[in-house]
């Protein structure tokens, strides 16, 4: 048996790791374990992974290897006093800290133009797939989503359903499909633009299609989306929009570790949002 300390755990999945019981391994990766606890999914990761709203960052180096502890898909896990038992690996969980995304800085239109056109002009290069680099495949969905997040930024209660995100749901490539990370994105940034309502907004029209569409992994995701919690290197990125392009090719770097498309779909969504609060300005302006 092989013990390690945990150091961080997501806010969001804090609540699932006091409830004593069993749970199950749904997922083993090279970094991150995913086991189904209560009502939650906890993804067990090694130190190198970065914060995330459901991760549970442990001690265990990077270049161990989550499968040497004899973890297969299916095995039982065990919580009780402070403890995490995943086959041969048991997580101590006395000492772990909580994480949330840092707040998101004061919106200035000025700014924020400042920082998308740098996005623009970047000289990164983001993968050859995803909704993020390639373009709509759907270009009536772009154009639907564009009037409803016209209708939701100036503030007024919302009255439309997103409908339009519904035909993203599972769409694209990757572990968590590329349409799941954009419409992520796009949550995330309507709650740093104080628009939470639109994000809910969203997440009820998508949520019962999330259940049937997508994976476990996508929609744990897509539902801490919906409370503005991404990773941290999205937080990161969007801040630095928000701060004027300050620092946002560092930033960029660490969304381009976000899986094979991941982080360049769901920065595509932020874009997208913010993109509309600075139209929005624009016209109250002229």
């Amino acid at each position: 048996m092989h013990e390690v300390g945990a150091r961080l755990a997501g806010s969001i999945l804090a609540p699932h790791l006091i409830e004593k019981g069993t749970g199950r391994v749904q997922a083993v990766f090279r970094s991150v374990v995913y086991c189904r606890h209560g009502d939650g999914l906890v993804a067990v990761t090694d130190s190198e992974v970065e914060p995330g709203p459901i991760n549970l960052q442990t001690d265990i180096p990077g270049s161990t290897g989550m499968r040497r502890f004899g973890i297969i898909v299916g095995q039982k896990t065990f919580l009780s006093n402070h403890m995490l038992q995943i086959a041969n690996l048991r997580v101590n969980l006395g000492n772990v800290s909580i994480w949330s995304p840092p707040r998101a800085r004061h919106l200035s239109s000025g700014a924020l133009r400042l920082g998308l056109q740098r996005l623009s002009s970047t000289t990164l290069n983001p993968s050859s797939s995803g909704l993020g680099v390639q373009g709509w495949e759907i270009p009536e969905v772009r154009t639907q989503m564009d009037h409803w997040l016209a209708d939701v930024m100036p503030g007024l209660p919302v009255q439309n359903s997103a409908d339009w995100a519904v035909p993203l749901i599972g769409r694209g490539p990757g572990l968590t499909p590329s349409g799941d990370d954009f419409l992520g994105g796009v949550m995330i940034a309507l709650c740093a633009a104080g628009k939470g309502d639109a994000a809910q907004n969203l997440w009820n029209t998508i949520q019962d299609r999330a259940f049937t569409d997508t994976n476990e992994i996508s929609h744990a995701l897509l539902s801490a989306a919906a409370k503005g919690q991404g990773s941290a290197s999205l937080h990161r990125a969007m801040n630095a929009l928000i701060d004027g392009g300050r620092d946002l090719d560092t930033a960029l770097a660490l969304v381009a570790r976000i899986g094979h498309s991941s982080g360049w779909d769901a920065l595509a969504g932020i874009q997208a949002v913010l993109s509309a609060y600075t139209d929005l300005a624009a016209d109250h302006a002229a």
